[in-house]
């Protein structure tokens, strides 16, 4: 191997930059297209279709001109979102949503589990009741039960703001201006956990939602992640190193880098396959088997080994070149042949042309 340079690092990094950008950029291309194509076919439509019903259905949300969910209400009336909530607990998830299973709930669990008052009939266990998120514990300084004319409590019966909350003490007459913010603040806010965003985190974690959200996203992401990842690794690190000389992908053909084995010759088809297929086959198991994020993880924590494997070995070698015994040459400074054959070959022509000028070199005068 002495007429052979092996690639620089830094370059090596920057060809590695080049293979993976253009692979990268590819790949997206896949997949916007597969995912404007799977969610626009008739099974992706209905499933689409299927959880704007739901979204619309539990009065928590309408839907935008671009088909997204919005928060239905935006009212400065605590009423309003009370309202809504009633209608999605003891309407719509106790009897209009068959998916949801027919939960029991009824105007008595909405006024212990939204509006925070004491469990007075002993309905429910202190597990069940002290697991319930924000903001119900502090419900009851709010709201309490309405009661009938005797001043008994009626349980069946949404629960009315407490008797402080109006001027003068009095229901009958108007809230104070305080009182009506701290109303709509328990029920909706920007800043902090309440009532609208309980309401909204139980659709979105019934089973049937997110049963229909998978099913949706193995149309608009899975499917086409795994596509692109796939078609894009086989074309760029597998395809093109098997035809293009010298084991070249497009960054090392910019380069003008080489795969050669380590016995001195151009590396054969079987080296570059074991070479590049078991990077390529982990990548598609990441991004098959786990969340995009982590698949990235997993593969830049592989890059970053591999690369400072290359950085510390005898002639740059990262895991795959030791898997494939190879490594990366700088073929414009290298003098290099496809195999023994071919180098015998050439020292022939070499040795022939040596032992010709010898003997047609001019005698001494």
């Amino acid at each position: 191997m002495e007429g052979i340079k092996e690639a620089p690092i830094v370059k090596r990094a920057l060809c590695a930059i080049v293979d993976f950008a253009i692979a990268f950029l590819f790949g997206l291309g896949v997949f916007t297209a597969m995912s404007a194509i799977l969610t626009n076919v008739p099974s992706g439509k209905a499933i689409r279709e299927e959880i704007s019903t739901y979204y619309k259905d539990s009065g928590l949300y309408t839907i935008d001109e671009t088909g997204n969910p919005v928060g239905n209400t935006k009212s400065i009336n605590y009423q309003d979102h009370l309202n809504m909530l009633l209608h999605y607990y003891t309407v719509y998830i106790a009897s209009e949503c068959p998916e949801a299973g027919r939960a029991d709930y009824d105007v008595y669990w909405f006024n212990v589990f939204v509006l925070g008052l004491d469990d007075e009939q002993s309905k429910f266990s202190y597990e069940q009741i002290s697991s319930y998120p924000d903001p119900r514990p502090s419900g009851k300084t709010l709201f309490r039960y309405a009661k009938d004319d005797k001043g008994n409590n009626l349980y069946d019966t949404v629960g009315v703001p407490r008797d402080e909350l109006y001027e003068d003490g009095d229901p009958s007459k108007p809230l104070l201006h305080d009182a009506k913010y701290q109303l709509l603040w328990y029920f909706y806010s920007d800043s902090k956990r309440n009532c609208d965003y309980n309401a909204g985190y139980d659709l979105s974690h019934r089973v049937f939602f997110t049963d229909a959200q998978y099913r949706y996203e193995l149309h608009s992401t899975v499917i086409p992640l795994v596509v692109a990842v796939v078609t894009s690794s086989i074309i760029f690190f597998a395809v093109f190193p098997m035809i293009f000389k010298e084991g070249q992908t497009l960054g090392k053909k910019v380069f003008g880098f080489g795969v050669m084995s380590c016995d001195g010759y151009v590396a054969n088809k079987g080296q570059m396959l074991l070479r590049q297929f078991p990077p390529i086959a982990l990548g598609i198991i990441a991004f098959a088997f786990f969340s995009g994020l982590v698949a990235l993880i997993l593969m830049g924590v592989l890059l970053i080994a591999s690369y400072i494997l290359a950085v510390f070995s005898t002639n740059h070698r990262a895991i795959h070149d030791f898997v494939a015994y190879t490594f990366v040459a700088d073929l414009k400074e290298s003098v290099y042949y496809k195999n023994s054959a071919e180098e015998e070959a050439a020292n022939r022509v070499i040795d022939e042309k040596i032992e010709h000028i010898e003997k047609n070199k001019p005698g001494e005068k």
